[in-house]
């Protein structure tokens, strides 16, 4: 699959991702995943592709991928935060942030939240963008979660989305929070906490 990847500050170059790479369980261990992953590898080189990348299904399979040239290089960051919506008291003085849920519609290339995130996303050292196309897949796999994009507005301008799930507990699990500049990320959890009506 194709996308586009942020090297440094200010570099992009086209990678391509492989996506559902398997191999039926009657020719395994023949060489057959090898030799498609190196075709795979040259069609992507021939594309004007020079990277590829995978998320590994499971931790065992790192070494099965290093064969065939792949390497750790991304490293997922979890930043917990546990927001209790009543410990933190009202500052009648901080700037008002207010909530809208995203729609599909709104989701279509050149549009104002789409500019919004790859321009967060490039800003970013080493970070895959996301065109339109792969943002509505995203939207749709968050609803089938009960989840969904949320707007953050600050004085009218946008300076935050918010991509969440329920996490079955009564509260809300941030799956992604891209944020603008100088924008606090608690005070924005605790105000989303109470849009989502979340404990």
């Amino acid at each position: 699959i194709p996308y586009t990847m942020t090297v440094g500050r200010c570099a992009q170059v086209p990678i391509a991702y492989v996506s559902g790479a398997c191999t039926h369980p009657d020719y395994r261990r023949q060489g057959w995943m090898r030799r498609l992953l190196a075709q795979a590898h040259r069609s992507m080189y021939d594309q004007g592709r020079y990277f590829s990348t995978l998320i590994p299904a499971h931790e065992g399979l790192k070494a099965y991928y290093a064969r065939s040239g792949y390497v750790s290089c991304f490293h997922r960051m979890v930043e917990k935060i546990v927001i209790n919506r009543h410990e933190k008291p009202v500052d009648n003085f901080s700037p008002v942030l207010t909530f809208s849920k995203l729609t599909r519609e709104e989701l279509v290339e050149n549009s104002p939240v789409c500019t919004f995130l790859n321009e967060r996303w490039s800003a970013q050292p080493c970070c895959v963008l996301h065109d339109a196309d792969d943002l509505q897949v995203i939207y749709q796999d968050l609803l089938l979660d009960a989840g969904g994009v949320v707007q953050v507005w600050e004085n009218g301008c946008r300076v935050g989305v918010a991509f969440w799930i329920p996490d079955g507990n009564g509260g809300c699990r941030v799956k992604e929070l891209v944020l603008a500049d100088a924008t606090d990320t608690v005070d924005v959890l605790m105000q989303l906490g109470h849009y989502l009506q979340v404990d």
